[in-house]
């Protein structure tokens, strides 16, 4: 199978420019890959990069781009994935820091707008979060986010 090298739109790269770089980062955060939702833009590059589907992998619920640790879809990973560590309520258990930490807000809003407005209901959801966010707050988004990503439900 070949492999795409398409470059993401570059509303998603300038999107995912907003997201921190790791200063220290120990690439020890595989242990935190897992089932997460993503927009279909992100999931078609994933994709198309890996020739693989991104899909949750049983028993452990482990990401299915995980190859010995690494991630093999990483210049193309979903925001999500790229907003841990960078965002207060998403540190890093293992002390690695960004250049700068986001507020749990400014991470709702960089993670609402890559969802490009696919679901109406989704962005009046995320929308309504940012407003009064919190711990329980993302926890419901994230919530919100499995349950619309049909790989998780299979």
């Amino acid at each position: 199978m070949s492999v795409s090298r398409r470059i993401p739109p570059k509303e998603l790269r300038d999107l995912w420019a907003e997201i921190p770089k790791m200063k220290n980062c120990k690439g020890l955060c595989d242990n935190s890959c897992g089932p997460i939702g993503c927009s279909s833009v992100e999931r078609e590059l994933v994709e198309e990069r890996t020739g693989k589907r991104l899909e949750a992998v049983a028993p452990a619920m482990t990401c299915s781009m995980l190859k010995n640790g690494l991630c093999t879809a990483y210049s193309v990973r979903p925001t999500l994935c790229r907003l841990w560590g960078a965002v207060e309520g998403m540190k890093c258990p293992h002390g690695c820091e960004p250049e700068r930490m986001l507020t749990d807000a400014e991470g709702m809003d960089i993670l609402a707008r890559s969802m490009n407005d696919e679901d109406p209901d989704g962005m009046a959801l995320a929308r309504d979060l940012m407003a009064n966010f919190g711990p329980v707050e993302w926890a419901r988004f994230q919530s919100w986010l499995q349950e619309r990503s049909p790989d998780l439900r299979r």
